[in-house]
């Protein structure tokens, strides 16, 4: 079996500045961030629609995301 390793869906510039944190993506561009899920949860600009991510802390690549659009 093949393996292929996705590519992130955010810029690594994005990923530097808000790694270790969750963000709710629109698109290409970061609506809001957060420390914990809640608090992205709990944010009046995240949209049902938005994808949320958890960026990985800057020395792995691994992103967990929880819903996409």
């Amino acid at each position: 079996m093949k393996k292929t390793v996705s590519k992130s869906p955010i810029s690594q510039d994005v990923v530097k500045r808000h790694a270790g944190k969750w963000v709710a993506l629109r698109g290409s561009r970061v609506a809001a961030s957060a420390l914990t899920y809640g608090q992205l949860q709990g944010n009046p600009r995240v949209r049902d629609t938005d994808a949320v991510y958890h960026v990985p802390p800057a020395r792995t690549q691994q992103f967990v995301a929880t819903r996409s659009a």
